[in-house]
């Protein structure tokens, strides 16, 4: 019995370490996941702010802030676009809802790049250079962006 509740506790553990996000969906719902996971597993403490569309756009942002200090901010983008839409023959097409970027501290973004996306990677390499892999078929980069004195990961 005890051999069992072992084994199972280890397939839920794996289970839960192997979680893999949807960068590109069809659900505007598996945007929220990655964001909360980013602020999740930040360095400080941060609470879910907002999400709201940004005007003018057919983005979304989502907001969390830092508890011990407002003034610091995780900002997540996500973007919407119709896949597929012909007016002229009255095809409609499908919405797809794409991860855009996650801007914050470095100290912040790193711990989900790290879980997540590069296991192996350094923390003095990471924050010496800008950082690049592909997933689903999709390419991430985690660098710093000094026009805005923030690092960001992005996709392209």
């Amino acid at each position: 019995m005890k051999t069992k509740l072992t084994l199972l506790f280890l397939v839920i553990a794996l289970t839960c370490s192997a979680q893999k996000f949807k960068f590109v969906s069809d659900n505007p719902k598996d945007m929220r996941p990655i964001a909360d996971s980013i602020a999740l597993n930040a360095k400080r403490t941060f609470k879910f702010s907002i999400e709201k569309p940004v005007q003018g756009m057919l983005m979304t942002k989502i907001l969390y802030t830092n508890i011990s200090d407002p003034k610091d901010i995780i900002y997540i983008l996500y973007s919407m676009e119709i896949v597929g839409e012909n007016k002229a023959l009255e095809i409609k097409g499908t919405p797809v809802y794409t991860f855009r970027s996650a801007t914050g501290k470095f100290l912040d973004l790193f711990p989900f790049w790290k879980k997540f996306i590069n296991p192996n990677l350094n923390i003095v390499t990471a924050s010496d250079q800008t950082n690049e892999a592909i997933v689903d078929g999709k390419r991430l980069i985690f660098r710093d962006e000094p026009n805005i004195s923030k690092w960001e990961i992005s996709i392209h």
